[in-house]
């Protein structure tokens, strides 16, 4: 039974997802399902900004029937208001997926970078490739995505598999609990 991932590239002004699912954890199969953009107008309050986000949020995981998700973490910012608008994008997103029960992983963007472009220094438009080319077999030509953001959510739920993947290769060969049922794999990120 596939399991529904959702990727999110979080953002106050705009917000990336995309969906996938993990057709078989044990060997990494997954296929494409969809992907968008959260956009708020940076002309609203905040509260109100926040409120678009967790609602869009709240739809998308009725429509797509989310199992799992992850998201992008913070990274520090030379500007603080930046980073402060970023933490309650992010923290808005969280308590919507808290809210249905739904298990997150936060996932450094050097680790996604390394995982599924190799280089943790990729660019965007090398992230936007590789994620592209990952799921090329199930990701129709017409369904390129709205926005950047999108293809780092893609890439970022690719990640969150492909974690999920080594994690039960790892429970497979009888790896001890700790290591096949951590929250995130160390040795060397969710390569597989």
């Amino acid at each position: 039974m596939p399991m529904r991932i959702l990727g999110i590239d979080p953002g106050l002004r705009c917000s990336g997802w995309a969906c996938i699912d993990l057709v078989t954890a044990g060997r990494g199969d997954y296929r494409f399902i969809d992907w968008g953009v959260w956009t708020t107008s940076s002309q609203a309050p905040l509260a109100e900004r926040l409120s678009e986000l967790s609602q869009a949020l709240s739809e998308l995981l009725k429509n797509y029937a989310i199992e799992r998700a992850a998201m992008e973490t913070a990274f520090v910012q030379k500007n603080v208001r930046s980073a402060l608008l970023l933490g309650h994008a992010r923290g808005a997103l969280l308590s919507a997926l808290g809210c249905r029960g739904i298990a997150v992983n936060e996932i450094e963007p050097r680790l996604v970078k390394q995982t599924i472009a190799g280089s943790g220094k990729a660019d965007k438009q090398q992230l936007a490739f590789w994620a592209r080319r990952l799921v090329g077999a199930s990701l129709h030509p017409d369904r390129m995505p709205p926005r950047a953001d999108a293809s780092d959510a893609l890439a970022i739920a690719l990640c969150e598999a492909w974690s999920l993947t080594r994690r039960a290769q790892l429970r497979a060969l009888g790896a001890t609990p700790s290591l096949a049922t951590a929250p995130d794999v160390v040795d060397g990120g969710c390569n597989p």
